[in-house]
């Protein structure tokens, strides 16, 4: 049997609507919180500001660049990790962004994430979950120590 253009799957509607998937990502928007602030001091420092706190508060940067500005840390939560079945963790993340705002000062946003990272066959698999509290409260308190004046 052959198929003309236009017909088929090609013709259905979808089921959601605009205001359907603007609620989805307004629920979205609370699963990883990014925060941000203005910061009186350089884009190096507060970047350096930020490195020395991630350290701090028991994060282990992954990745880093920064040209960019930009780092990746991270902090496997022991205690729960315990209590997972198999190979399993959870981890807290925070992605830290630093840019030049124009006036010599910088801003700094924070993203926090918590996420089930799993062992399979082909290597490490990451779902998910909602920001914990104590990822949560991490990221205010870089934000905090960082966005101070130099």
């Amino acid at each position: 049997m052959t198929q003309r253009l236009g017909s088929g799957r090609a013709g259905i509607r979808p089921r959601f609507g605009v205001a359907a998937a603007a609620m989805l990502m307004a629920g979205c928007a609370t699963y990883w919180p990014t925060i941000s602030g203005r910061s009186a001091r350089s884009r190096d420092d507060a970047y350096q500001c930020a490195m020395v706190q991630l350290k701090e508060l028991g994060y282990a940067p992954r990745t880093f660049n920064q040209d960019n500005g930009s780092i990746d840390a991270q902090r496997i939560n022991r205690d729960v990790s315990i209590a997972l079945p198999g190979e399993q963790q959870e981890v807290d993340k925070l992605l830290v962004q630093t840019q030049r705002d124009g006036n010599g000062a910088t801003t700094i946003q924070v993203r926090a994430e918590t996420v089930i990272r799993r062992f399979t066959r082909t290597g490490w698999v990451e779902d998910g979950t909602k920001a914990t509290p104590a990822v949560q409260q991490a990221a205010h308190g870089l934000l905090d120590r960082c966005s101070g004046a130099s």
